[in-house]
């Protein structure tokens, strides 16, 4: 159950999807899988193997529908990371 503060914090309603995604280091060049549960227009929660695997900044690919997003992580928690988008193509 959301929190009824955190969502009144946030910038635009999220949609509950389940779509496979691939997290992008451009530094290392390094890509791990995860998993989006939520998005919005300026945000997603990502499900992933290893949180501290997870970089401050990434590229957020999502092949269907062909978005593409710089993120950059704003909450950790054992198995999910939220990220706040910096520009996106949808």
């Amino acid at each position: 159950m959301v929190d009824p503060d955190q969502q009144n914090r946030r910038g635009a309603p999220r949609y509950s999807i389940v779509q496979e995604g691939i997290i992008a280091c451009s530094a290392t060049h390094a890509r791990q899988p995860c998993v989006v549960h939520d998005i919005s227009e300026t945000g997603a929660r990502l499900e992933v193997q290893d949180v501290n695997k997870v970089p401050s900044g990434f590229q957020l690919i999502i092949k269907v529908g062909d978005f593409r997003a710089n993120c950059i992580v704003v909450w950790r928690s054992d198995t999910e990371v939220g990220v706040i988008f910096e520009t996106s193509t949808w």
